[in-house]
């Protein structure tokens, strides 16, 4: 990775980085411009407690499929017959 630094006397220095730091640099990078680790993930299955994920999807649309309709205007249930 390379980056253009400012020396405190605003100096521009060139530094390239590698390995560990090069890592660690962009993580800090992206969190400055609102980038989260799991934008760049492309197999969620690596992300741990996709299990745990997966249950408490099916656990949320399940409890959508069975609670009773409400209303769009007022979120009040609506009376079923």
């Amino acid at each position: 990775m390379r980056v253009t630094e400012l020396t405190p006397e605003g100096e521009a220095v060139d530094t390239v980085y590698s390995g560990l730091r090069a890592r660690v640099l962009q993580h800090e990078v992206d969190h400055l411009d609102g980038i989260l680790y799991v934008d760049r993930m492309t197999d969620f299955t690596r992300f741990g407690f996709a299990e745990e994920i997966l249950q408490a999807q099916l656990a949320a649309f399940e409890a959508e499929a069975t609670s009773a309709p409400q209303d769009e205007t007022s979120g009040e249930e609506v009376p079923t017959p």
